[in-house]
């Protein structure tokens, strides 16, 4: 960032800065009050909304109630009328009309009318008007039921239609059906109607088998789905029972689940965003057994529902089920899809259900937050008042920045152009220094820098100098060896380094040594002591005589030559032209690798210690072991199975290099180098690395 633009931000800070947190302190200090405002309005709204939802609920529950217990009044009359029907064994001829008679206008009775809540609907979908008749009802007769008893018990049947007809005609009965159904499978429907489906029998209802288990009082059912219309009712119930004990039928009077709920009235302002449900536990979810959504601000609760359970794994879906199984009363919060709504919940007295009003928790606060709003349109105006003034300032501040930054700059331009100078190579800049404040002290250690930087680059031409010598010492190429390939590789991680390689033929000999080291460390130090290792090891492993006595030699040059703790790991393999015998000598080194041409792996090991160690330590010489053709011998230093990748927390380890080699035991020996160190690079990735990597790979030919 330049020293202008620093100037400038020092000045806003000082006076921009302070305005804006004035202005933004009244700015939020007004959100608050207005918040503070709108959630006291909200919470009292909500508590009056409470305590309204809750005697709405439980005024309508009772009202069920009451309803129920007046159907119930109704079946005990119908019991007893049904009583006398089934013990009359010879009832007067009467008309009979059975069910499919109403759905053929020429066979039907002529008083039928239409209504809609008597309306059928199919499975797939399709609604269709079925008129009824309020003067008769409607005959079933259940397959196997038959042609005697059919018709005395459809005479039978026949002779509740004045008991229905004046049920029916009471103020205030609930019912929306009266039936009648015998032992044997007959059955009557009052109000007379078609629609109903084939293959229809009383006996297998849900209602008559609840009955069954009555001892004579009245039992009422859960929801269940209407026969012909396909809606939810429920239905009270009592067995017809003889004398001697005998059951001769069921009989009963059903409702609409829906049809006391159209009177529930919600404030108006509610109406659209609120809903009831009419539900029932079962299992661990509810049944919704009737669903009105109103976000037409409408309560009519004759449309059609289909059941569909409701559940979810909140605390507060678990606290309202718990509530509603055990018919409780009460008004709770409830969270669903992250939107508040204040529920209240009610049994409805004769059913296994309740009543659930939810009404969204913003719709109750609609006054709070339009005020809340209007506010907040106050405070917007305050802040536009703030800013403007600002930018008046801003403007000020920065016609002052640009005066300013031209005097202070001028010396901060000269160290500029003159660390670009030596950019370019020019060690010879020198700024003139003018002033004894700080930026004068920077100028004072400029000029005092570039001495020791041209001393450091003379330092680093003597690196690089270091290496092309260093890198002399290596094999230049890779030898010619019949009866074998072999390559080798190095590649340091500084300038210099402490690994060593190298191929040694024995003087007048068919032979080969193979040799390979690692000094302690890397850099500067390492390598002068592998130049070291090297003279002393090229000097004596020419020769003839046994390696296991000229390392003895180089070993005690090394302790005599080398600080103390300083040393080096060594590999001498010794190849015999057009042949798999092999020898060997490890002084402290990691075994030979050695993979069959069907990748069996082993290793040549070796059990002496480092060079530069102990004085006259003795050397064995190991081996021989033959090498079948096609097989490789693999050597290298321990930057390749101790290289690190910082993000798996992990070594390479030599489990990879043996997988690497295994995988490219086909390729050449040189491609084979190149393959293990991409493979140590792309495991290390981008963190640097710390050891240098040596390897050289031979294969029997």
């Amino acid at each position: 960032m330049k020293l202008r633009s620093k100037l400038l931000l020092l000045l806003l800070s000082v006076s921009v800065v302070p305005t804006l947190v004035i202005g933004f302190n009244s700015f939020y200090s007004l959100e608050d009050l207005g918040a503070e405002l709108a959630d006291e309005t909200t919470h009292a709204l909500i508590a009056d909304a409470e305590i309204l939802l809750q005697e709405i609920v439980d005024e309508y529950g009772k009202l069920i109630g009451l309803s129920t217990l007046q159907l119930d009044m109704a079946v005990r009359v119908q019991q007893v009328a049904a009583l006398k029907a089934f013990t009359l064994q010879d009832p007067p001829n009467q008309k009979t009309y059975s069910v499919d008679s109403f759905g053929n206008p020429e066979t039907a009775h002529l008083n039928l009318q239409t209504l809609p809540m008597f309306d059928c609907m199919r499975l797939n979908g399709t609604i269709f008007s079925c008129p009824v008749s309020y003067e008769t009802q409607a005959i079933i007769r259940s397959e196997g039921v038959s042609d005697a008893v059919a018709a005395l018990q459809a005479k039978q049947l026949q002779l509740m239609n004045q008991t229905y007809r004046a049920l029916s005609m009471a103020p205030g009965l609930p019912a929306s059906r009266y039936f009648t159904a015998t032992a044997q499978g007959m059955g009557g429907t009052f109000p007379g109607h078609g629609g109903m489906p084939e293959g229809y029998d009383p006996r297998d209802r849900e209602w008559y088998k609840l009955a069954l288990t009555s001892t004579g009082d009245v039992m009422h059912t859960l929801p269940e789905i209407d026969a012909s219309t396909l809606r939810f009712v429920v239905a009270s119930v009592a067995p017809v029972v003889s004398d001697d004990g005998t059951v001769l039928g069921v009989t009963g009077a059903e409702r609409f689940v829906t049809d006391v709920l159209h009177e529930i009235v919600l404030p108006q302002a509610w109406r659209s965003d609120s809903f009831i449900r009419v539900i029932v536990p079962k299992g661990d979810s509810f049944v919704v057994i009737s669903l009105q959504n109103m976000e037409d601000g409408t309560i009519d609760w004759n449309a059609q529902v289909e059941q569909e359970k409701f559940q979810d794994a909140s605390e507060d879906f678990q606290h309202l089920y718990q509530q509603v199984k055990s018919s409780g009363v009460g008004v709770m919060d409830y969270v669903k899809n992250d939107q508040r709504f204040t529920v209240a919940y009610a049994p409805i007295g004769g059913m296994e259900a309740s009543i659930v009003i939810w009404v969204p928790h913003d719709v109750i606060a609609s006054k709070a937050i339009a005020e809340e709003n209007v506010l907040k349109e106050k405070t917007a105006l305050n802040a536009l008042t703030i800013a403007v003034f600002s930018v008046i300032v801003l403007f000020v501040v920065l016609i002052i920045s640009l005066v300013v930054s031209r005097v202070v700059s001028k010396p901060i331009m000269q160290l500029t152009k003159a660390t670009a100078s030596i950019g370019l190579g020019n060690l010879d800049v020198e700024v003139e220094n003018c002033s004894a404040d700080e930026i004068g002290e920077l100028t004072r250690h400029f000029n005092a820098m570039i001495p020791k930087l041209k001393e450091r680059l003379v330092l680093q031409d003597s690196l690089e100098v270091a290496k092309q010598i260093q890198q002399c010492l290596l094999p230049s190429e890779n030898p010619t060896f019949s009866g074998w390939d072999i390559s080798g590789k190095s590649m340091y991680c500084d300038a210099t380094g402490g690994d060593y390689y190298d191929f040694i033929p024995i003087q007048g000999e068919n032979e080969l040594r193979l040799v390979l080291g690692d000094v302690t460390g890397h850099g500067i130090a390492s390598a002068l002591m592998m130049a070291t290792a090297r003279s002393l090891i090229r000097g004596g492993l020419q020769f003839r005589e046994d390696p296991a006595k000229q390392l003895h030699d180089v070993n005690n040059g090394l302790v005599a030559d080398t600080p103390l703790g300083w040393f080096m790991t060594f590999y001498c393999l010794e190849l015999i032209a057009n042949s798999g015998e092999v020898h060997w000598i490890s002084a402290g080194h990691d075994p030979a690798i050695v993979v069959s041409s069907d990748g069996v792996v082993s290793e040549l090991e070796g059990e002496d210690i480092p060079l530069g160690i102990n004085t006259n330590w003795v050397f064995r010489h190991k081996g021989p072991q033959v090498i079948e053709s096609g097989s490789l011998l693999v050597l290298g230093t321990d930057g390749i199975w101790e290289a690190w990748n910082e993000a798996q927390d992990e070594m390479f380890g030599k489990e990879r290099l043996v997988e690497v080699i295994i995988t490219n035991r086909t390729k050449t020996p040189s491609e084979i180098c190149d393959a293990i160190c991409e493979a140590v690079l792309a495991f290390c990735g981008t963190a640097p690395r710390t050891d240098d990597i040596t390897l050289i790979v031979a294969r029997r030919n």
